[in-house]
């Protein structure tokens, strides 16, 4: 009789971690974005797909869920988000849509190509921080807004009902 093990993880955060990366976010990144945003995009995204990566290994992730999207209310800045235990996964999600809506108002090409990456990751929480984009977008109009809504089939999604409410609401 084989006897077989399940293995389980759980995304943790080193001591202190939550403290000093939301001070690098506030004092060094977030001042400084205009000089960093495209390297801190390349972590951020790494960071949040690595993430992804490991629950959907161990089975608590797939294309419409993962505990950390779950976690997180609201990809807008938002009295909900204030979740200690997901502190670090927070600061990341700030920096990401950060990182959107400085593009949007600089450089609304590049934008665009980080919606679409993100979009197309299959990841939800990257696919929450695009919705918000599109929310976010001045060069969109509503019409242009709730097609895309409905072009990516998203009025009952699972997961995504803030952002969809977000777009909509603009």
């Amino acid at each position: 009789h084989k006897r077989t093990h399940k293995v389980d993880c759980d995304i943790v955060w080193n001591d202190g971690s939550q403290y000093w990366l939301q001070e690098a976010w506030k004092k060094v990144f977030q001042p400084h974005l205009a000089y960093v945003a495209e390297p801190l995009a390349l972590v951020v995204t790494k960071q949040l797909t690595f993430a992804h990566l490991l629950l959907r290994g161990e089975k608590l992730a797939n294309d419409s869920f993962d505990i950390l999207s779950w976690h997180r209310r609201s990809i807008a800045a938002h009295e909900q988000n204030r979740d200690t235990i997901h502190a670090c996964l927070g600061v990341l999600v700030d920096a990401a849509r950060e990182i959107l809506l400085h593009w949007l108002n600089t450089n609304p090409a590049r934008a665009h190509a980080q919606m679409q990456v993100w979009w197309s990751s299959k990841i939800l929480l990257l696919q929450r921080l695009t919705a918000y984009a599109v929310s976010a977008d001045p060069q969109l109009g509503a019409d242009e807004r709730l097609e895309w809504v409905l072009q990516n089939d998203l009025v009952f999604a699972f997961g995504m009902k803030q952002e969809v409410f977000d777009i909509l609401a603009v």
